[in-house]
């Protein structure tokens, strides 16, 4: 249910903010305080990961690897808890110097809840348009946190907004919303405690009941009328070359309209990495693992262990991974499949990678983007990774054996 890329950056945490100082003399006691203390969080924490991820890299199953991940998120924990409730006694008093932006964007961005929002509340209260602040909530747009909302709407409605942050504000709130309604859809349809409680470890209980008493619909149509409005008023304008604001608000729309679970899965046609020409819907009869990745990905190549266990598992059942693969040089892509032993098929989104017109129209934003589709072509699951991809995937074949 929880988007793989939102695991891997809140693992990963603590690192957006490094500015250490050239000339510490200058910042304020409380700065170069934080930044010692940084330092040696940092290191610490090198020497008790390191073997961790590489337990993690050499795990022979998927489940070995999710108990690795739980092991890597408990240490972080640990470590990362008390240097934070440090840090946090020290730039409470110093809150609206502008010096302390640093610091409490660091807080923000960690693992617990409670001070994560206490120093994104201090961030909208003293440094709301600060250009660090607007980069850090515009950066959780995809995987939002308890505080990204409120930020985000107190920096759309206020006066010193610069007007080039206005459409990107406006975007990453109405991404806010499209997100909460595809967490809300996902737990509406999921049957599995294992995934409610994994969003509560990483977002906090509060945040996960505040939202699970949100509805799902209006949640939706609120997301619409934002990028509604964001076609009206910025529409033409770029996001980055080759995408507009107008362009990525309408794929949004389409996929809430086309591509939320209980759906049909829109037909692909195209041609795979070898250039023969297939469609999606050759596969009906078949459960489907339909895979956005790349090779530039590093959680899509994480997952590609597993993906080759359920291929092996799965061999005699009726079920198939496909890929769609947004690399942009098919030469160097095929000698990773063949090194990494990919040996489904993929799509191959051309020349323009990430930014060609199949991730567009299934408004991929982030990569891996996973769908889990019945033998009917019906969207059973979305986002849906390790054991619990693999119950999806075995309740939906067990259907297809049946023929129901």
């Amino acid at each position: 249910m929880l988007p793989r890329i939102c695991i891997f950056v809140l693992f990963g945490l603590f690192i957006a903010v490094d500015r250490a100082r050239s000339d510490d003399a200058k910042q304020p006691a409380f700065a170069i305080e934080y930044l010692a203390i940084k330092k040696d969080l940092d290191a610490n924490w090198e020497k008790i990961s390191t073997p961790l991820w590489k337990e993690h890299e050499e795990a022979k199953s998927e489940k070995d690897r999710e108990a690795t991940m739980k092991r890597i998120a408990d240490e972080s924990n640990k470590i990362h808890r008390p240097a934070t409730e440090k840090v946090m006694s020290i730039i409470r008093p110093h809150a609206a110097d502008p010096a302390a932006v640093d610091a409490l964007i660091w807080v923000a961005q960690g693992s617990s809840s409670d001070l994560c929002n206490e120093a994104a509340e201090l961030l909208r209260k003293h440094h709301l348009t600060n250009k660090q602040t607007l980069k850090l909530a515009y950066s959780s747009k995809s995987c939002p946190m308890k505080w990204t909302e409120p930020l985000l709407c107190d920096q759309l409605n206020a006066t010193d907004l610069p007007i080039a942050e206005k459409p990107r504000i406006l975007l990453a709130l109405a991404m806010v919303k499209h997100t909460q309604s595809k967490w809300l859809s996902d737990m509406a349809a999921s049957t599995d405690k294992s995934d409610l409680l994994k969003m509560e470890s990483l977002f906090g209980k509060v945040f996960i009941d505040d939202l699970r008493k949100m509805d799902v619909s209006k949640t939706e149509e609120v997301a619409i009328q934002l990028f509604t409005e964001l076609i009206e008023k910025h529409g033409t304008e770029k996001l980055i070359d080759g995408l507009t604001f107008g362009g990525v608000a309408k794929s949004a729309i389409f996929e809430m309209q086309n591509l939320s679970i209980g759906k049909t899965a829109p037909d692909i046609v195209g041609e795979d990495t070898d250039g023969v020409k297939f469609k999606l819907s050759d596969y009906r009869g078949k459960v489907v693992v339909l895979s956005f990745w790349a090779t530039w990905c590093g959680p899509c190549m994480a997952q590609v262990p597993h993906e080759r266990e359920i291929v092996s598992r799965l061999k005699d059942k009726p079920f198939v991974i496909i890929g769609v693969n947004s690399d942009d040089d098919k030469k160097p892509l095929k000698a990773v499949m063949e090194k990494e032993k990919i040996t489904w098929r993929s799509f191959w989104c051309g020349e323009k990678g990430p930014l060609s017109d199949l991730p567009s129209a299934w408004n991929v934003t982030g990569w891996p983007t996973l769908y889990v589709l019945d033998h009917k072509g019906i969207i059973r699951g979305k986002q849906v990774y390790g054991q619990s991809l693999d119950r999806v995937v075995d309740k939906w074949i067990a259907v297809a054996e049946r023929n129901e």
